[in-house]
């Protein structure tokens, strides 16, 4: 072989293994449990992660509607996952001694209201109820703490849109009203005036007629809240990317 052959044959070479190197590293590196690529959050997501999140009021509609940027996204993950991560067990196991406890509690009020328990059971029942609040307070405990973790490096307002959310979905609220309405404490009186004002709203759509100016004016008043017009700009201008970004930082 000519000298300028074996040139040419080296530098090639060289330039196939600059090519080579990084791809090797780059598959070597991917073999482990956490997600470490570009386009995956850069830390061990935890079994049942969605899930565990929205629970823990954490959810990218909730996170869009408090204000938190989509770049912001990854890091209250992540400290989420950690708070996981370090109690593995917790929730899990409040969440079977739950289960257990209603099944077991329910099947013996059934028996109770049918007037054909035994003392046994009525003492039982007392049992079930006890282990059921035991382990209601066991998972409160566990999604407060991962609340908490996920949030303590957001803004205080970020932080009281979150946390008011959250505290509103535990009463049922989420499956009746818009995000945005869920940033504000109300009672009951103004939860179902809301819904009355939102149902004549969409009514009126199409049918203009049934439009009730009164409970319109409510609406325009609960939307003209600084918290509520806050979260619907911030929903409208964000909640694209932000679940975009909760997706890819939960594992998707």
């Amino acid at each position: 072989m000519s000298r300028r052959a074996r040139t040419h044959t080296s530098v090639f070479g060289i330039a196939l293994l600059f090519l080579l190197v990084p791809l090797w590293w780059s598959v070597r590196g991917g073999g482990g449990d956490a997600i470490t690529d570009p386009e995956h959050a850069p830390f061990l997501v935890p079994a049942d992660f969605k899930v565990k999140l929205i629970r823990s009021g954490l959810g990218a509609d909730a996170l869009a509607a408090a204000g938190v940027a989509a770049v912001s996204v990854t890091p209250v993950l992540q400290a989420a996952a950690d708070e996981m991560n370090a109690h593995p067990g917790t929730l899990p196991a409040a969440d079977t001694s739950y289960t257990a406890a209603r099944v077991e509690s329910d099947r013996l009020r059934v028996i109770i209201q049918s007037g054909q328990a035994s003392q046994e059971q009525i003492a039982s029942y007392q049992t079930q109820m006890a282990n059921l609040a035991a382990a209601s307070g066991q998972r409160a405990t566990a999604l407060d703490a991962v609340f908490a973790a996920a949030t303590a490096n957001l803004s205080a307002p970020q932080r009281s849109a979150l946390a008011q959310i959250r505290a509103n979905r535990a009463v049922d609220h989420s499956k009746e009203f818009p995000i945005e309405f869920q940033v504000v404490e109300r009672s009951e009186v103004q939860w179902v005036a809301l819904r009355d004002a939102l149902a004549n709203e969409k009514q009126a759509i199409k049918y203009p007629d049934t439009l009730d100016e009164a409970a319109q004016s409510r609406l325009a008043s609960a939307r003209a809240d600084p918290r509520v017009a806050a979260a619907i700009v911030s929903r409208n201008t964000t909640q694209e990317a932000v679940t975009a970004a909760w997706n890819t930082a939960s594992g998707q």
